[in-house]
């Protein structure tokens, strides 16, 4: 798991408890977002701004988790402070030890992969056959927060995955609370 937490065991389910009072309290659909309201958040959360003309989908090609042919949407998140407010510490301590190497640049393609890298940027990748409903997504740079993003929005709940003791349910009431739907 992800997002979940793993505390002492009794004081864990105590705050999945907390986290499911305040989770009843959501105004959040119980259906995957559509991509309209994906982007709506990406643009107005995060300041992303959609790649266009781009069917290089950089890094994409050979992922054999990533079906090109269904990529309706790139994203990137480049504002620094928008990306500073991402990271966590550990996630800067990692892209810190990255930005001391030193790296032959020799593409385009290269400096992407090292501003991605290096915590410079985040791109994002949304699978769709309807253009409407998410089907998949990738994600390119490590960021927890923009991860819990997406695992929320691509996520339907139904009556039975609402069970406190089930990891899955866990793990996306953590999720909420990484992307800031729960304080």
């Amino acid at each position: 798991m992800y997002f979940r937490r793993y505390d002492e065991n009794d004081k864990y389910l105590e705050r999945i408890k907390e986290l499911f009072e305040k989770y009843k309290k959501l105004s959040i659909t119980y259906k995957a977002f559509t991509l309209q309201e994906i982007e709506e958040v990406f643009k107005n959360k995060y300041l992303a701004k959609e790649i266009v003309n781009d069917h290089t989908y950089f890094g994409l090609i050979d992922d054999l988790m990533v079906d090109v042919s269904n990529i309706v949407k790139m994203y990137e998140i480049s504002d620094s402070n928008i990306l500073n407010s991402l990271y966590s510490d550990e996630e800067r301590q990692t892209q810190k030890a990255l930005a001391s190497e030193d790296f032959i640049v020799e593409t385009e393609n290269d400096l992407l992969s090292i501003n991605i890298m290096q915590g410079k940027l985040i791109r994002i990748a949304l699978e769709s056959k309807d253009n409407n409903t998410l089907l998949g997504y990738t994600q390119q740079g490590e960021c927890k927060k923009i991860a819990a993003e997406l695992f929320v929005a691509g996520s339907t709940i139904t009556k039975e995955d609402i069970n406190l003791e089930d990891e899955w349910f866990q793990e996306y009431l953590e999720a909420l609370v990484l992307a800031g739907y729960i304080g």
